[in-house]
């Protein structure tokens, strides 16, 4: 039952452009979601068996995530913005490295001197819980 569902979204369509079916990497996605809901299903004792180690695996496709470049940075930063605290953050975002739910929980305590006599923002990612070390830049 569980790889009829796999074979669903290898064959459905997308809602917007139903033309078009799901990209690869949407499939190993939702495929992903499904498989951690069963894991944790099992865990909580919902299910008896953990039927993940025997199912398909859903391919993915290497992707090139591209960002800003330092022209396209500084363009930016020129623009007039209706809600210029959106520009600042943005900015702030694309100079540390900080995710949106990483900078609403920023706070002063999060800059500490390291050894090198350099300044770096320490929060704890609240995706991976783990801890960066992001040095602080010029630019900021």
């Amino acid at each position: 039952m569980c790889n009829k569902f796999l074979e669903y979204l290898r064959t459905t369509h997308q809602v917007i452009h139903t033309k078009r079916k799901l990209h690869t990497n949407t499939i190993a996605s939702y495929w992903s979601a499904f498989l951690g809901t069963l894991h944790a299903a099992h865990r909580d004792r919902k299910i008896k068996e953990n039927p993940c180690p025997y199912l398909e695996r859903a391919e993915t496709i290497p992707t090139d995530k591209v960002g800003l470049s330092a022209e396209e940075l500084i363009r930016l930063a020129e623009t007039q913005c209706e809600v210029p605290i959106l520009r600042t953050a943005f900015l702030f975002s694309c100079l540390t490295g900080l995710r949106k739910s990483d900078i609403k929980q920023f706070s002063w305590e999060m800059i500490q001197p390291e050894a090198d006599g350099a300044l770096y923002i320490t929060p704890r990612m609240k995706k991976t819980s783990l801890i960066i070390h992001n040095p602080i830049g010029d630019e900021l």
